[in-house]
C-alpha cells in the first residue's frame, strides 16, 4: 500500500513542475526571483497576511519571467543574467513601484493640462 504522504508529495511535485513550465520560467530563476522577493520584502508596506502571499508569488513569478525576457533580449539567454536579473527584479520591485505610484499623478495631471490647452 502506498504512503499518503509520499503520493500527495509526488502529486505536488507533479503539480509544481506542470505549472512552472506553462508560466514558461526555469527553476533556477524562480529560485532567485524568491530570493530576491523575500529581500524585497524589506521595501514592502505593511499589508494583510493574504495580500502580503499574492503579492509575493507574483513578485516571484513576475521578476523570473522578467530576467528570463532580459537575459534572452540583452545577454544572449545567459543563465548566469538570468538569475541575476530575477534577483534584481525582485528585491527592486517594491521600491520602483513605490517612485511609479507617486509619479503617475502628476504625469497624468501634466498630459492633461497640456491636452486642455496649456491650463
Amino acid at each position: 500500500m502506498t504512503e499518503p504522504t509520499s503520493t500527495t508529495a509526488a502529486a505536488g511535485y507533479a503539480f509544481g513542475a506542470v505549472f512552472v513550465a506553462l508560466v514558461g520560467v526555469d527553476p533556477q530563476a524562480l529560485v532567485w526571483g524568491v530570493v530576491g522577493a523575500v529581500i524585497g520584502l524589506t521595501f514592502a508596506p505593511p499589508t494583510g497576511r493574504f495580500r502580503a502571499g499574492l503579492v509575493f508569488l507574483a513578485v516571484a513569478f513576475a521578476s523570473a519571467a522578467l530576467g528570463t525576457w532580459a537575459a534572452e533580449y540583452w545577454h544572449s539567454g545567459s543563465h548566469v543574467a538570468r538569475n541575476a536579473w530575477s534577483l534584481g527584479v525582485a528585491v527592486l520591485f517594491h521600491p520602483l513601484f513605490a517612485a511609479l505610484v507617486q509619479a503617475v499623478p502628476a504625469a497624468v495631471q501634466a498630459f492633461v493640462s497640456r491636452k486642455a490647452g496649456g491650463q
